[in-house]
């Protein structure tokens, strides 16, 4: 799959052994909510992010005819450019078309060839010390959107587009996060879900199409060979 000029190839999901285990045995997904991770506690493996599902963000030459005034008692206060305003991060709506996102990381094959590693270490984390990799991404999707056609709401699926905070103006919604996360190669499904809580889903056994889940030491230890990626 050729995705922003980047090859991507196969599946990874990280976590705990035993989620992982639930993973590989019996295809659960553990789909949780956007305000989750926007609300989540910063901390070092990744899932945080106060970013999601923004509207719009404005940096660099995006603010030079952005000004925001805010007016208290009798007071004014005129934020912009001009006087040190360095990003704005907009949400008008009020609401979310969608609430509920799943996430997994994915090999680059560029990346691989250029640092000869297969992936960034910092996927891995004390909350995330198992992976299962989903080699048969094909049959996966087929079982995922079969799966999801019975819930009867809103979907999408793709890859995530990284960013840079400093100078990015524009849209972006539920697929674009900042440059800092680019290094989990993020592919996502996203869900319109009546509900505030996770919801769990099942899509059966993945011992055929996915590898049982591995430490860290193990997955590196693995043999790797790239063969024919024109095509991808």
């Amino acid at each position: 799959m050729l995705i922003n000029g980047k090859n991507y190839i196969g599946f990874l999901k990280f976590g705990e052994k035993e989620h992982m285990e639930a993973l590989y045995n019996e295809g659960l997904l553990y789909v949780n909510t956007f305000d989750y991770f926007k609300t989540l506690e910063p901390a070092l493996d990744g899932r945080a992010d106060y970013y999601e599902a923004t509207e719009e963000y404005y940096a660099g030459d995006g603010l030079e005819n952005i000004s925001l005034t805010i007016e208290y008692g009798k007071q004014k206060h005129t934020l912009s450019r001009e006087n040190g305003w360095l990003a704005a991060a907009i949400n008008t709506k009020g609401y979310r078309e969608y609430s509920h996102l799943y996430s997994l990381s994915c090999f680059d094959i560029n990346r691989i060839k250029e640092n000869k590693s297969i992936l960034d270490e910092r996927n891995f984390a004390p909350t995330k010390d198992y992976v299962v990799v989903i080699y048969d991404t094909k049959t996966f999707l087929e079982r995922l959107k079969a799966k999801l056609l019975e819930y009867k709401c809103k979907c999408k699926l793709g890859f995530v587009e990284y960013i840079d905070i400093n100078n990015y103006s524009g849209e972006m919604g539920f697929f674009k996060k900042f440059n800092e996360y680019s290094y989990q190669n993020e592919w996502r499904f996203i869900m319109s879900y009546n509900s505030s809580e996770p919801l769990k889903i099942y899509l059966g056994s993945m011992l055929d199409i996915a590898m049982k889940p591995q430490t860290k030491e193990n997955f590196y230890n693995m043999s790797v060979e790239i063969v024919n990626t024109t095509n991808l």
